[in-house]
């Protein structure tokens, strides 16, 4: 009986041993999604810093995270949802929303990339040459104000 035991004993303690070496997510399926978000500016150039929002669309609660220094976030423990995603920088302006749909267990990558940001010239006098006033679109007595897309450009023409 003693040779019967022994062999039987020796195959569970194997088993047990390999079940306690498997992952817990083995055993369950994850109840939630994640989301990598890419941050690049127009030039394909991370952006470190960028604060990427996932918005749910059926709650309107929001989570947001930080891109690293190589542009990336990482957004976790998702409830299964439609989401969009945004992301904003300083001296970037915000990106086009993107439609996301996460369901159990997902995992997606999503790539924003961030316009310019509108920086603003102006000018005072009240005479300028007819391509200033054809390009300002607003004239007002104290000046004209000129909306470029131009990252960290600003000049004063007195």
């Amino acid at each position: 009986m003693l040779r019967l035991v022994r062999p039987l004993l020796s195959c569970l303690v194997i088993v047990a041993l390999v079940a306690m070496a498997q992952p817990a997510s083995s055993f369950a399926q994850a109840s939630s999604a994640t989301v990598q978000a890419t941050v690049v500016d127009l030039q394909n150039r991370a952006v470190a810093g960028a604060v990427v929002v996932l918005t749910n669309a059926g709650t309107a609660q929001s989570r947001d995270a930080v891109a690293g220094n190589d542009g990336v976030a990482m957004l976790a423990q998702l409830p299964p949802a439609a989401y969009t995603a945004t992301a904003t920088a300083p001296g970037f302006g915000t990106t086009q929303p993107i439609a996301l749909t996460l369901a159990v267990g997902d995992a997606r990558a999503v790539r924003l990339v961030l316009p310019l940001a509108a920086e603003a010239i102006y000018a005072r006098g009240s005479r300028l040459p007819a391509t200033f006033a054809s390009l300002a679109g607003l004239v007002v007595p104290a000046g004209v104000c000129l909306l470029l897309a131009a990252r960290g450009f600003r000049r004063t023409i007195v």
